[in-house]
């Protein structure tokens, strides 16, 4: 469970369903809220 919190997460998803867009999204938004907690 713990390396769904890595950025490895998005690759192995693509590489298992091959969805770039849909991951990329997904991936992008608790990218996101991470800068945003840093950021505040």
């Amino acid at each position: 469970m713990a390396f769904r919190r890595k950025t490895g997460e998005p690759e192995v998803e693509v590489k298992k369903g091959g969805r770039k867009p849909e991951v990329k999204e997904v991936a992008a938004n608790p990218v996101i809220e991470l800068i945003n907690h840093v950021s505040n």
